[in-house]
């Protein structure tokens, strides 16, 4: 039996106060996680982790004064103190998780977005390490047929769910990398542009333009490439394709298209709207007019303001849009053949 039972030196009155006060938090903690937020019970986890760490470190004086009556010897204190601290650090790593993994970077729109599955498995493959690890280095017990055991049972779950599996890595894969959001308009491989409206940890779901919707599996997007109209730079640069008779004074023609487009009231001012000489196509000259818009959800009624605007200050400037002879031949074959099918025709 040690010669005292109360601290008597600096170390020792030291461990005693860090023991009260991680004590104290500990049960601060406790209360602000039942009565306040369920947030305070990450923070719990460091307040017995420090806690634990009190206790190991004042064993030599502690174990005398508390716990003789409970525990047969100072090495079984020594056991169930490290014993509690693997298991808190194990418990403020799935806290951890929780809080700024799973709730937090790979939560989408303020809830969670991946499946209670993987999460229960997570955790449960971090609470057994945390029981192995206490097995092998506390209590001095071999873990080889359970670990074979763990890990024989891990192939079986993952080899059975491989297609599920893939599908929630793609969903993790696309909450961090996050080449989209919910609200954007996007063009996911070759499909028509949508909007995202749903994001799970299987699929992602876009309105097309029709109203149709498309259900696209994690996999896809993560594989296909991604065009995002919307995010980060929500201003995006349209570009259409307009033609002139030969020898128009190419100038002119681009300043008179400027100041068109300038007049819509949907087009940003900046950067400015400009017209492009792109080259002689079938007899005619190629321009490509490029203005920047924001709302990229009106992009098609902005772009028939644009062609109402051009037109009208063409004509006013007296001035006539061109065709290419190829798309006017295009144009007088589909007549014919519409008009050659027509009952009664020939």
């Amino acid at each position: 039996m040690s010669d005292h039972i109360l601290p008597n030196s600096l170390a020792e009155l030291l461990g005693l106060a860090a023991v009260l006060l991680f004590l104290l938090t500990s049960l601060a903690a406790i209360l602000a996680a039942l009565l306040v937020r369920r947030d305070n019970l990450f923070y719990l986890g460091f307040q017995l982790i420090g806690l634990s760490i009190a206790l190991l470190v004042s064993q030599g004086w502690l174990y005398d004064l508390a716990f003789r009556e409970v525990l047969a010897s100072p090495a079984a204190y020594r056991q169930a103190v490290w014993t509690a601290l693997v298991l808190t650090i194990t418990y403020t790593a799935d806290m951890g998780l929780k809080v700024f993994v799973w709730e937090g970077v790979l939560a989408r729109d303020g809830r969670e977005a991946v499946p209670r599955l993987l999460v229960n498995v997570v955790r449960f493959l971090i609470y057994l390490v945390g029981l192995l690890t206490v097995l092998q280095f506390v209590f001095d017990q071999s873990i080889t047929a359970l670990a074979t055991l763990s890990g024989a049972f891990a192939i079986v779950l993952g080899l059975s769910a491989q297609s599920t599996l893939g599908e929630m890595f793609a969903g993790i894969a696309i909450a961090l990398s996050r080449p989209f959001r919910i609200g954007d308009w996007v063009r996911i491989g070759n499909l028509d542009e949508g909007r995202v409206i749903d994001m799970t940890w299987r699929l992602v779901r876009l309105e097309m333009r029709d109203r149709t919707v498309v259900h696209l599996t994690n996999r896809q997007c993560a594989e296909l490439p991604v065009k995002n109209f919307s995010f980060p730079n929500d201003r995006v640069r349209m570009a259409e394709d307009i033609y002139f008779p030969r020898g128009f004074d190419q100038e002119r023609i681009k300043a008179v298209v400027r100041r068109a487009i300038a007049k819509v009231p949907t087009v940003l001012a900046e950067p400015a709207p400009n017209a492009v000489f792109m080259a002689v196509r079938d007899g005619v000259d190629h321009y490509s007019m490029r203005f920047y818009i924001r709302q990229y959800e009106l992009r098609r009624r902005i772009v028939e303001q644009v062609w109402r605007a051009v037109t009208a200050e063409l004509a006013h400037e007296g001035m006539a849009i061109a065709q290419p002879r190829q798309i006017v031949d295009e144009f007088r074959r589909t007549a014919r053949d519409e008009e050659a099918a027509l009952p009664g025709a020939g």
